[in-house]
């Protein structure tokens, strides 16, 4: 079975009267034989591609979602098709199959052991096609089991259904989930350029001032690695008047955050005062007199200035927290000649 990512590019070539519904990037299951039907009955695969199109109107409009659900579903019809099963049998037969394939994941070769969470991670999808199945009239029954268990939250107990294939992962008695501080001092002096204690070092490397502000940035604020990776000059926090203590306030755009929701965390005052230091005086430094000249294939566009919330392009305003993460200027993309940065990255 083949696992590919759709793409419109070039669709005009393929005789179709308007642009195909499918979003791009959408993963796309297909058997070997290249077939989507057989004797005129649609195969299995149609009623998954299905699913996975359907999955940003049921709650899950992030691409890295779409790709984790396919990925698990891909071994699971591998399984089905080794094991001669159907995915749409009847519920005893798919819970015979789906005892088989714990067996042979939890307990077989050691290539194709998968520990615990990764478990859970593929079965859970599994059963969310299942319920899917069921509502859309594909199958009969869900070849899972559930019991209701009840936790406790902040608001008192919940009870909530647990899937019985799925297991429970050990805990651990202790998480490092942080650096100590001798550590994390020793990381931001690495990343200045400075040897142990601070003293400058003989190579202090490239971009220094950038990455040690970045670096304060991260550990002060909790940047996820797409969230800075994709963050705009125009999205730093705005310094306060007054001198202070308090923490600023850092929203974040939900094109950058982990599953497109919007969200705001807080950053120190040194950390946002570094950051702006490095974009007024050594970003704008390396960026002074620097000439770039677009690809040929694309029209030039002219750009001006705006606020911290949109810009102007081609004389039409732009959101920049609209902008996706696949257009925007890149920390570790593709660099402008003479390695200076792009327009609005950091």
């Amino acid at each position: 079975m083949h696992l590919i990512y759709f793409s419109r590019e070039g669709w005009e070539s393929w005789g179709r009267p308007s642009k195909p519904l499918v979003r791009e990037g959408m993963p796309v299951l297909i058997d070997d034989d290249l077939l989507f039907e057989e004797a005129g009955v649609a195969r299995p695969t149609v009623a998954v591609n299905l699913w996975l199109q359907n999955l940003p109107l049921d709650g899950a409009p992030a691409q890295k979602t779409w790709k984790t659900y396919a990925q698990a579903m891909k071994p699971w019809l591998e399984h089905l098709a080794e094991v001669g099963v159907h995915p749409f049998e009847d519920r005893e037969t798919l819970r015979a199959a789906l005892s088989s394939f714990s067996e042979y994941r939890l307990s077989g070769p050691l290539s194709a052991r998968w520990d615990v969470s990764t478990w859970n991670q593929n079965v859970n999808p599994v059963a969310r096609f299942y319920q899917w199945a069921v509502e859309e009239g594909f199958c009969t029954a869900v070849p899972f089991t559930y019991a209701l268990v009840r936790r406790f939250t902040e608001a008192g107990p919940v009870e909530t259904r647990r899937n019985m294939a799925t297991l429970r992962a050990p805990k651990p008695h202790a998480t490092l989930s942080y650096l100590e501080d001798d550590f994390l001092q020793l990381f931001l002096w690495a990343l200045a350029g400075l040897g142990p204690g601070g003293v400058p070092d003989t190579f202090r490397g490239r971009q220094v001032g950038r990455n040690a502000a970045m670096a304060k940035l991260v550990v002060s604020s909790g940047l996820r690695a797409q969230e800075f990776t994709h963050l705009l000059t125009y999205e730093l926090p705005t310094l306060p008047t007054r001198q202070t203590t308090l923490p600023l306030p850092f929203p974040l755009s939900a094109q950058i955050t982990k599953g497109k929701k919007a969200r705001e965390t807080w950053v120190d005052v040194d950390a946002a005062a570094e950051m702006w230091q490095y974009v007024d005086l050594d970003r704008a430094a390396a960026c002074h007199g620097r000439v770039y000249r677009p690809r040929e294939t694309s029209r030039p566009c002219a750009c001006g200035p705006g606020s911290t919330r949109t810009g102007l392009a081609d004389r039409a305003a732009l959101r920049r927290r609209a902008v996706k993460p696949a257009v925007r200027p890149s920390r570790t993309g593709r660099p402008q000649p003479g390695g200076r940065p792009v327009d609005g990255a950091l």
